[in-house]
């Protein structure tokens, strides 16, 4: 008997007349055929191999989805997945869709307050979809601008990110994390410095002339930034879209709101103790390819002949002859900026529970996200506490306080310089002299000199953010709540400019970077302070209810800014300000 094998899966597929298969091996995607001896006859087994393309297997599936509770309408927003795969969409505003799945596909249909189905597709073109309402779905409870209120009553445009949804995403930042997590919350990470990152973010787009920003709110308290919270500590978050949902908090929030609820303990519960740990590797999606220097010396030289047929061009024979042999180095000056990878890892350690009176969250996160640009580094510590007390019946006292310290380190001129010139600067170029000396560039600094020699930005950022809750219940349905929440921020950045000497091929020193070397030192201080009183009735009559909010909030905000800088120290070792130099017009 002989054995032969094809690989099962594969775009050809071989047919032998007669021949059956022996085993298959699907995990090695192998396919073994026995062929008695006496049957091989090669001149009259002649294989042929039918080709078949796996583009056939899929159609172009149109529908229309429409809800129980609006009949023969369409549902606008509908999200529409295939299973297993990344290929979705989503319904327009007539509730019509047009998405391409294999004959044998199923189809999952997922709406906010509707069930989840799942649909065979079997090969049809056209499928009309019925989405059932969820009862659960409206019951739940969502968080509105100063209180909360069920999904059943909604009127306005709200959209709800829980928070074991931000907990599987493998993102540090809060914000990066809600990316793609809501309909209309439109967020664009435009560079991806730890520390740095700047991000954009709008809600339906710019609502107004001046371009409003978001207004963030965390735990009740309007606040600059979320970067400091940890994700792990978030409960929900809650996108205010439209007016009716934001007027509550006037015309600072005419450019949406994201309301963060971070995580509560539970009366009468056991102290459940979680810890959570990740641990990743960062490398470039995507680099740039450069041609070679031999490549490149012909290439410069030709361009300089088209321009100008009588020109002298700058790489002659001799010297390229030098490039082609590699006496003279060809330099890809990306390496020199970036790592070809760089490790994060993030450890989260929290404790909750509760009694008959009291109930806790307690937690505790460190994160080090380590910088694909050399020299670049990121950590954050964090710490919170969230404690409630029924202090009698009508009577709860609360307190919510969380306290985060970030370190920041870069390069000294940032890391777009280095980045630019990494581009610009030819490959015929090179770092080193071949005394080992950093080589001039045009007479100037060269990317590898502005990442090591330039100096280095350490930023120390601390942040506190604490409220303290107060609610009385005067009747059964009416509570006075109160609360006064601090906000401070921190920040000390210290900056240093090394002087250093750049040389030509001869050894010789052509000029100085930094000279003369400098500091400069940037402390603010910013503190928010806020005060919140509401009067709440809430009565139900059978279906019906009646909710009432009476409320009076100030805040104030103080910042305050101090610089001072320095030159002339006498090595690149001291960086504090008093050993610069005396004389002010350096």
């Amino acid at each position: 008997m002989n054995l032969f094998c094809a690989r099962s899966g594969s775009q050809f597929t071989p047919k032998w007349w007669g021949i059956k298969p022996h085993l298959s091996v699907p995990l090695l995607g192998l396919v073994f055929y026995s062929i008695p001896a006496k049957s091989i006859e090669m001149e009259h087994l002649k294989p042929t191999l039918s080709y078949t393309d796996s583009q056939d297997s899929l159609i172009m599936v149109t529908g229309r989805v429409t809800g129980s509770l609006i009949h023969d309408k369409g549902l606008a927003g509908v999200n529409v997945a295939v299973d297993g795969e990344k290929t979705r969409t989503q319904t327009d505003g007539e509730g019509l869709f047009t998405i391409r799945i294999s004959k044998n596909g199923i189809l999952i249909f997922s709406y906010v307050g509707h069930q989840t189905q799942s649909i065979p597709v079997e090969g049809r073109k056209s499928l009309v979809v019925n989405l059932q309402t969820s009862q659960s779905s409206l019951d739940e409870v969502v968080v509105v601008g100063y209180g909360t209120q069920k999904k059943a009553s909604l009127t306005s445009s709200i959209a709800t990110v829980s928070g074991e949804d931000l907990e599987n995403r493998a993102v540090p930042s809060v914000i990066n994390i809600l990316q793609g997590q809501a309909g209309g919350l439109n967020i664009q990470q435009t560079d991806g410095n730890p520390g740095y990152g700047s991000t954009s973010i709008d809600i339906r787009g710019n609502s107004t002339l001046s371009n409003n920003p978001v207004l963030y709110i965390v735990d009740g308290i309007a606040v600059n930034s979320i970067n400091y919270l940890n994700p792990n500590d978030i409960a929900s978050v809650s996108v205010l879209k439209d007016a009716s949902a934001t007027a509550i908090y006037g015309a600072r929030a005419s450019g949406g709101v994201l309301l963060v609820t971070t995580k509560k303990g539970k009366k009468n519960s056991k102290p459940n103790v979680q810890y959570s740990t990740m641990v990743g590797v960062q490398r470039p999606a995507r680099l740039p390819k450069f041609v070679e220097a031999p490549q490149f010396v012909d290439l410069y030289n030709q361009a300089q002949l088209n321009d100008n047929p009588g020109a002298q061009v700058k790489f002659n024979p001799e010297l390229a002859a030098k490039y082609k042999s590699g006496e003279l180095p060809s330099t890809n000056w990306v390496p020199y900026i970036l790592d070809n990878q760089a490790i994060q890892n993030q450890h989260n350690l929290s404790v909750s529970g509760g009694t008959d009176n009291v109930d806790y969250f307690v937690s505790g996160g460190y994160l080090n996200q380590g910088g694909l640009i050399k020299n670049v580094n990121y950590k954050r510590y964090n710490t919170r506490a969230n404690v409630n007390v029924q202090v009698s019946r009508r009577l709860k006292l609360g307190i919510n306080t969380v306290l985060t310290k970030e370190d920041k380190k870069q390069p000294s001129y940032g890391i777009g310089n280095a980045l630019q010139w990494s581009y610009i600067v030819p490959v015929t170029e090179y770092p080193y002299t071949k005394a080992g000396n950093d080589r001039s560039y045009r007479g100037g600094a060269q990317p590898n000199d502005i990442m090591t020699k330039g100096g280095i930005s350490n930023e120390n950022l601390n942040t506190i953010n604490t409220n303290f809750l107060a609610e009385f219940k005067i009747f059964d349905h009416l509570i006075l709540n109160g609360m006064y929440g601090y906000n401070y921020t921190n920040s000390f950045t210290s900056s240093f400019y090394s002087k250093h000497a750049l040389y030509n091929d001869d050894e010789q020193i052509v000029a100085y970077v930094n000279n003369p070397n400098s500091v400069e030192k940037a402390n603010y201080a910013q503190s928010h302070p806020t005060g919140i009183i509401t009067l709440n009735y809430n009565q139900s009559f059978g279906d019906h209810a009646i909710k009432a909010l009476l409320g009076y909030s100030q805040e104030s905000d103080r910042y305050d800014y101090n610089y001072i800088s320095r030159y002339g120290f006498l090595n690149n070792s001291l960086d504090q300000v008093d050993a610069g130099s005396p004389d002010h017009w350096l």
